[in-house]
């Protein structure tokens, strides 16, 4: 018989764990006795608790799947990011279902020629509600003793709100480019150090001024800039 067992120490509270392998002694076709065999895997037993404490709690999503890219687990962090509300459900997909765009292969598989090398790279994975989350995947291959690829372990970094405001505000970039290109007067924005900006002056010319001639005028001081920036003066 093979199993495991706790053993706790007269004097000392901290628990032993052990894998036991029990034979039983027969004599004369009659059990006498039992001999056991007992190895300590204490400090391999405490290193899984400390892991799958870190797992649970982790902030982001982290995963262990299949390298055809069925999760095997996930933690709380990543069902709650996904839109889940237990892991069962998440669980419960099939590799393909992750993905947000159904016509490529599964998101967190791998090559059949994969090396298990450590991955780094931008994901988008399809949440319960059908929106697409985007992440930064790390996840790297788990052999056994026999040196055998049993599973790929990573984490997610959830950067959805990070890209949803890089995207606003390249657009309101391009907006603002679009409106001093075609706005044909005198343009000043006021900083809030009450500096003035001259962002465009198409009249320029027609006075007979330059951007750095302007600059020059009262109520500014050139302060160098190209644009011909300066301060207010009272």
């Amino acid at each position: 018989m093979v199993g495991h067992g706790r053993v706790r120490f007269k004097n000392n509270p901290r628990p032993f764990y052990f894998d036991c392998a029990l034979n039983a002694i027969i004599k004369s076709d009659e059990v006498v006795g039992v001999s056991a065999l007992g190895r300590d895997v204490t400090e391999q037993h405490e290193k899984e608790l400390r892991f799958t404490e870190l797992f649970e709690t982790l902030q982001e999503g982290a995963y262990f799947s299949t390298p055809e890219g069925r999760l095997l687990d996930a933690n709380p962090a990543l069902v709650s990011i996904l839109g889940y509300a237990t892991k069962q459900e998440i669980l419960a997909l099939e590799a393909v279902q992750l993905n947000f765009d159904p016509a490529e292969p599964p998101v967190l598989g791998r090559a059949a020629d994969d090396r298990g090398g450590v991955r780094a790279r931008e994901i988008s994975l399809r949440k319960k509600d059908g929106s697409a989350a985007v992440f930064l995947e790390s996840s790297r291959a788990v052999w056994d003793d026999a040196g055998k690829l049993i599973r790929y372990q990573g984490t997610l970094v959830d950067v959805t709100e990070r890209r949803k405001l890089e995207r606003q505000v390249a657009q309101q970039e391009e907006f603002r480019r679009r409106l001093l290109e075609s706005f044909p007067d005198l343009i000043l924005v006021v900083d809030l150090e009450e500096r003035l900006h001259v962002r465009q002056f198409a009249g320029a010319g027609f006075v007979g001024m330059s951007m750095r001639g302007l600059a020059g005028e009262e109520g500014f001081r050139d302060t160098g800039q190209f644009s011909g920036t300066g301060r207010a003066v009272p």
